[in-house]
């Protein structure tokens, strides 16, 4: 997120970033989460030090007036002045950029977690205890490396969602779609188009695999939620696809 020049404050349209953000974060793990604040070149070492200190407790206090827990927020840190780079002639791009703090979230505990074996009865897709807002992943859906084109051995498990969406008509879901190391290896890329929102076209394609099997499509909708939910448990299980029920029709 960014911030004005010499200003501490959350602007408008970074305090809807910053709620977007915390309404992403994945409430079945315990959390810890990370704020790194910078500034610009312009000023004291000293002023740029304090001005990056209030920039990150600003954002800390944001976090506990909105659902985040203190003992969730792991460092706090003020890195202070960002130097330019002289080979770089945008000079009010770069401080803009600079005048900015980084938030991440690391991935712990898994809190309440919902398995569902996809091979098994579509039945046990849908339970009468599931709430609106509950998550699971589906199992066993592989894709091709940097693409969206399912593996033949994901079948089974799709097609056992489609019956029990069928059975379960009340449900409507939410399909989204992640990917790992998006910041240093190439499963953010989709290899086929160039575009980098792989996670968005890989829950996609499910979408659209439901709804040429008979899924009303006012059931469903998808997202791509990029690489930022770690499971903690390594690449091959952060490539995963969740549904969300968003709604419960009486």
């Amino acid at each position: 997120m960014f911030f004005n020049t010499a200003k501490s404050e959350i602007s408008s349209d970074e305090t809807e970033q910053l709620k977007q953000f915390i309404q992403k974060i994945d409430t079945t793990f315990e959390i810890e989460i990370s704020i790194n604040s910078y500034c610009d070149d312009r000023g004291s070492f000293e002023y740029n030090l304090r001005l990056a200190e209030e920039r990150a407790q600003s954002i800390k206090y944001f976090l506990l007036q909105h659902t985040i827990k203190e003992k969730a927020i792991a460092t706090v840190k003020a890195n202070g002045e960002v130097q330019l780079d002289r080979s770089n002639f945008n000079i009010d791009g770069q401080r803009k950029h600079n005048r900015r703090a980084d938030l991440v979230v690391n991935y712990k505990t898994k809190i309440a977690e919902k398995t569902i074996d996809t091979t098994s009865s579509e039945q046990e897709f849908f339970s009468n205890s599931m709430q609106v807002g509950d998550k699971f992943t589906l199992d066993n859906i592989l894709f091709e490396g940097g693409r969206t084109l399912l593996l033949e051995e994901s079948f089974p498990a799709l097609n056992n969602l489609v019956l029990a969406l069928k059975n379960k008509p009340q449900y409507e879901i939410c399909i989204l779609g992640h990917v790992c190391c998006t910041s240093y290896g190439l499963d953010g890329l989709d290899h086929d188009t160039g575009k980098r929102n792989l996670s968005e076209a890989r829950a996609k394609t499910i979408y659209t695999y439901l709804i040429s099997k008979g899924i009303s499509s006012s059931r469903l909708s998808y997202k791509g939620m990029k690489g930022d939910f770690r499971t903690g448990l390594g690449d091959k299980y952060d490539r995963r696809v969740e549904l969300e029920i968003i709604r419960i029709n009486n």
